[in-house]
Order: C-alpha cells, then structure tokens, then sequence
C-alpha cells in the first residue's frame, strides 16, 4: 500500500511539473529573434534591383576638319591677236604669195583677161590695162600649181624707155630701199622653172632683196622694161621642181 501510495504521489509530481512546465512564459525578445529567425527561413522577400539610372551620354565631339584655302585659279587674261607681219611681202591690193588665182581675181576686181600653161607645173593669169605708178601695163600672176608664186609687169606703154625706167627705180626704191645689182644667172635659175629665158640687158638688171625673202628685179627687156616680183624662199627649194618619175 504504502508503495501504490509513493508510485501515486511520483506520478502526480511529474504531471504538475510538466503542466507547470508548458505554463512557464516565453521573454519577448527571444520570441522575436525565433520568430524573425523563422519568417527569414520561410519567405526570402524579393530584393529590389537597384535602380540603374542611365548615364547620360556625352555628345560626340566633331572636330572640323582644316579646310584648305581656296585656290585661286588663274583667269586666262585675253591676249591680243598677233599682229600681222609686217615683213610678209604684199603689194596691189593686198596681193601675198599663196595666194590661189580666185583670191587674186578676187583682189583686182574682176575676172583675168586670159590664162596660160607656162609648164608642167607652172601657169599664170593675166590682167591688161592696170595702173603701175603713173603708167599703164600688163601684169602676170605666175601659179605653182594653184599657189602664186611671182608676178611680173611688162607691156609698159613709155615713148621714153630710159627716162622712165629712171622713174620706175627711184619709185621702187622709195618703197624697198636703195637696189644692188643682180646676176643674170641668179634670175634664171628661177625663171627657168616657168619659161623661156628673156634676151635682157644685163645691164640694165637691178634687184631689191626684201626681209621675207621676196626679191624684186627690174631689167630692160627688147624695147620694153619688166618688173619682176619673185618668191626666192620657194624658187630655191625642192618644192619648185617637177620630180615625176624621178
């Protein structure tokens, strides 16, 4: 009995131990900390990104190029038209070797009285009845092909041969300069290209020597005078022979 009695009361003090046990209160601030300690092991709240703010963008810095001055171009400064050589050899109305015979008809006005085969190569035109000085006379146009390349007055019409071939020369002088004799073998040597040699005083034969090559002979010839005009640069180059077949 006794033992039921001590078993009993052993029993009654550990059901009043544990009650008391499970009555005991738990100190706030460990509740707290368990219970922050529980909500962290549960729900991990969302971290917030931090907010990135954009960096405002620089602008880009252009840097200008050096510009090269401007050059200058040169303005073409309009020249004057050469002026024309005074030492081409002209005379009549404006009459210059080359010269074709429509450009020759054209310069005296009027159509040839009349034409004629020299040679080969060599023609002329004719025109009556031209003032020469204070005389009248017929002048020849003597042709290379279609290119003048002499002419020749004659046919003066003089009662008085030496008197006015006194004249004809002092006129010819006053124009070109004083004259110098001449051979007669230098003359044909260029005549010999378009004609038969003249029966000339040799004399009587007088040349004037222009700048351009140009020579300029007076002679006496039968019961007449000739002026002859002759291109002395063409009459002693190749270009006034016949070479056919050579």
């Amino acid at each position: 009995m006794k033992k039921f009695l001590a078993c009993l009361l052993v029993l009654l003090m550990s059901v009043t131990a544990v009650a008391s046990a499970a009555a005991l209160p738990i100190p706030k601030g460990n509740a707290g900390k368990q219970s922050t300690r529980n909500q962290s092991r549960t729900t991990e709240a969302p971290t917030a990104e931090p907010e990135t703010t954009a960096e405002p963008t620089a602008e880009p810095v252009v840097t200008a190029l050096p510009t090269a001055e401007p050059t200058a171009v040169p303005t073409a400064v309009p020249t004057a038209a050469p002026a024309a050589d005074d030492t081409a050899f002209s005379f009549r109305n404006g009459v210059h070797w080359g010269m074709t015979p429509d450009e020759v008809a054209a310069a005296e006005g009027r159509e040839a009285d009349f034409s004629e085969d020299l040679s080969a190569a060599y023609s002329q035109i004719c025109f009556s009845d031209v003032a020469v000085s204070r005389y009248t006379a017929e002048i020849g146009y003597i042709y290379c092909g279609s290119a003048l390349q002499a002419a020749v007055y004659g046919g003066f019409e003089s009662d008085h041969q030496s008197s006015d071939f006194t004249y004809l020369s002092g006129a010819l002088s006053s124009v070109y300069g004083q004259p110098e004799s001449a051979d007669a073998e230098e003359l044909f040597a260029m005549t010999d290209h378009f004609g038969p040699r003249p029966e000339i005083d040799p004399a009587s034969l007088i040349r004037w020597s222009l700048e351009d090559g140009t020579a300029v002979y007076m002679f006496t010839f039968a019961q007449d005078f000739c002026i002859l005009y002759i291109n002395t640069g063409f009459f002693e180059s190749s270009a006034a022979y016949d070479v056919t077949g050579l």
